[in-house]
């Protein structure tokens, strides 16, 4: 049996971005053992102070902001943005896998998924558990490509 990990990331009063800094697959890939909770000491949606920011404004593309196989709680005042695709099912604040559970009270905004016909966008992906209690989602946008025959 493995260990649980048990990890938090919060702020220290001022506002702080983690940001993506390469084209890549997930920002955070949290294994079946572990649990992440993100805090923010301003526990309040309207005034974040610990933003996860996938750098679509720097051109950077990536999979999911955070990839769940254990537990995730991402608490109000914490914002998931700016995540953008560049391929199928990508662009995804959150991808929660089976036997995954996630509680989002936070805020996610501007996630961008390109996708074909046969692709399933979303600002989240759920095949585990996942709970919603007083989350924001704003500005998600999907660009459909069509294929020409």
């Amino acid at each position: 049996m493995k260990p649980v990990t048990k990890i938090t990331i919060t702020d220290d009063g001022n506002v702080r971005t983690i940001k993506r800094s390469t084209n890549s697959g997930n920002l955070y890939k949290i294994p079946e053992t572990t649990t992440l909770t993100m805090l923010s000491t301003s526990n309040d949606n309207a005034n974040p102070t610990l933003i996860f920011d996938g750098g679509k404004e720097d051109g950077k593309t990536g999979t999911a902001l955070f990839e769940n196989y254990g537990t995730l709680t991402v608490n109000q005042g914490v914002v998931l943005q700016n995540n953008a695709s560049a391929n199928n099912n990508q662009g995804i604040a959150i991808y929660s896998q089976s036997n995954s559970t996630t509680t989002f009270k936070g805020v996610m905004r501007n996630m961008i998924s390109t996708f074909t016909e046969n692709a399933n966008p979303s600002a989240i992906a759920i095949k585990g558990t996942f709970t919603f209690e007083n989350a924001v989602v704003e500005n998600e946008v999907e660009e459909t490509e069509q294929n020409e025959e």
